[in-house]
């Protein structure tokens, strides 16, 4: 039975050893598989699955297992990762239902980072700061204090 990644799909390629007088024997090449425990934030517990350490390293690179499904094709996953896939995605839809706790619609965060308004066309303009005039042009606004006259009170 071939060897297969259960989130890549990852399958034993054959090829040929080579020698030096150049005889070819027949042999498998085998992905490095391992049983790991991975945390889904989305489905809030552990899972356990049987990948290849360049696997790892991705997961790794990716910031975790809910971030690698949902930013990988389905047709590059194997047939256990696109379920788990489908379910961490009805997780986050039923988790955020695109809408904050106040009730206003959500920003929608999409695998590439970029992120999509629920407002269309909402332009934020900067505020204009109220400016000191000045007699020289690069001149620091300078402020003059006038002095407070006390009076001594009699006892």
């Amino acid at each position: 039975m071939a060897k297969v990644c259960t989130l890549t799909g990852k399958r034993v390629m054959r090829g040929n050893n080579v020698s030096h007088a150049h005889n070819k024997t027949r042999r498998s090449f085998e992905p490095n598989l391992q049983y790991v425990r991975l945390y889904s934030n989305a489905l809030k517990r552990y899972i356990r699955l049987r990948i290849a350490t360049s696997t790892i390293r991705t997961l790794d690179k990716k910031g975790g297992l809910d971030k690698f499904l949902l930013t990988r094709r389905a047709i590059l996953l194997g047939e256990t990762a696109r379920k788990l896939k489908k379910k961490i995605v009805k997780a986050n839809a039923k988790q955020t239902n695109g809408t904050l706790a106040d009730g206003t619609l959500a920003d929608q965060t999409l695998p590439d980072g970029k992120t999509i308004s629920p407002i269309p066309n909402l332009i934020q303009t900067p505020t204009k700061t109220a400016e000191i005039p000045s007699s020289e042009p690069n001149a620091a606004p300078t402020i003059t204090v006038a002095p407070v006259e006390t009076t001594a009170e009699q006892g």
